[in-house]
């Protein structure tokens, strides 16, 4: 069973496509239409820093191993079209290392 139409728009468009169906003397095709849609960039990245870069300086731990001596930040995102698709970028910081004797042991950079 599909899902219940929720508005009185719906119920009408739905109502008037079933009509014209019943009632039409040709058969009914369905074609693929193209629409183009325009997004502002700057909305969609404020809802994403708003939903997922929480912390501080807009970044976001993606990855938190060994009480921070594995950890991964992403911060900074960016969103950018990229042909048909969205392309969502973010600078990186990484630390890693090696958990010993309940320190963290890492390279020096």
């Amino acid at each position: 069973m599909g899902t219940p139409l929720k508005s009185p728009l719906r119920y009408i468009l739905a109502l008037t496509l079933t009509l014209v169906a019943l009632v039409s003397p040709t058969p009914v095709r369905a074609d693929t239409a193209v629409i183009p849609v325009a997004f502002d960039y700057d909305l969609l990245r404020a809802l994403l820093v708003q939903r997922h870069f929480t912390d501080p300086d807009e970044s976001a731990v993606a990855l938190d191993k060994g009480g921070g001596c594995r950890r991964v930040v992403l911060s900074h995102p960016r969103l950018t079209p990229l042909g048909w698709a969205l392309r969502t970028t973010a600078d990186v910081t990484v630390r890693t290392g090696l958990v010993m004797f309940g320190k963290c042991v890492s390279p020096e950079v």
